[in-house]
């Protein structure tokens, strides 16, 4: 019986957005109802190989491994948690090239109603909010609050907007920034930090700094001279200021609490 769910998952594969189409249409005509709130995402797929093709690349998967293939996915989901639509991309194909795709996508294929698009930091770029922008669709993402410029996060005045979350709110390049802090993330933030902290420590007494990547616990290291580093406390002080601390870029004219429901759906 395998063999012929294989086979038939090729016949699902040749007619997938037809399908996906169908099914779209039928829920909207069955539950008379309009798609005004779209959630996306994207998530690695790996496989126990190194093996690859067109599609199969090694990448840096979101379980943060780096020597397995593995396959992208894209997807779309609406207000009601059901899906819209997907997409799989190539496995080393960075998460923030798969927006734009999945934006003209819906706009050309699907009746939408005014679409407010939900995403996080790392899918939106710059240039992938002017696609939301230019496709008159609203959005709501995730900030770095560490590459704002010209914005003290820590100054003016927070306002509680529910137990342990407090908010801020500012302009910034013509859009509705959300600074907001939370006691529940400072907690997490800390912990994280620590335990990388350890690592870091350990990695200098096991003599263990072989890797060239920035990632992970060797951010908190510092190379005084070839081969030998030491802890980076400037950086550990500095990343410290900022626990607790997350920002939200809008372009919506909905109240900060329903911009905080929604992000946190995502």
């Amino acid at each position: 019986m395998l063999h012929w769910l294989y086979r038939t998952l090729d016949i699902l594969a040749d007619n997938k957005e037809s399908i996906e189409k169908h099914m779209y249409n039928q829920r909207i005509s069955l539950f008379n109802t309009t798609v005004d709130l779209v959630f996306y995402d994207v998530t690695t797929l790996a496989f126990e190989t190194q093996q690859t093709n067109e599609i199969l690349q090694m990448g840096y998967s979101k379980d943060k491994k780096f020597n397995e293939s593995q396959v992208v996915l894209g997807m779309s989901i609406d207000q009601d948690r059901m899906p819209v639509s997907f997409d799989i991309y190539a496995g080393n194909t960075f998460e923030g090239h798969t927006f734009k795709d999945s934006i003209e996508k819906m706009k050309k294929e699907y009746q939408l109603g005014k679409v407010i698009v939900v995403a996080d930091r790392g899918m939106m770029s710059k240039k992938n909010i002017e696609v939301v922008e230019n496709s008159n669709y609203e959005f709501i993402v995730g900030k770095s609050i560490k590459q704002l410029k010209k914005v003290n996060i820590f100054e003016g005045e927070f306002i509680e907007i529910a137990k342990g979350i407090k908010y801020r709110e500012v302009e910034y390049e013509n859009k509705r920034l959300l600074i907001i802090y939370s006691e529940e993330r400072a907690k997490k933030d800390r912990a994280d930090r620590l335990r990388l902290i350890e690592k870091a420590k350990k990695m200098l007494e096991e003599g263990n700094i072989d890797s060239k990547s920035k990632r992970g616990a060797k951010k908190y290291l510092k190379e005084q001279n070839k081969q030998n580093y030491i802890l980076d406390i400037e950086k550990i002080e500095n990343d410290e200021k900022y626990d607790g601390y997350y920002g939200i870029i809008t372009n919506t004219k909905l109240s900060p609490k329903e911009i905080l429901e929604q992000y946190h759906t995502l």
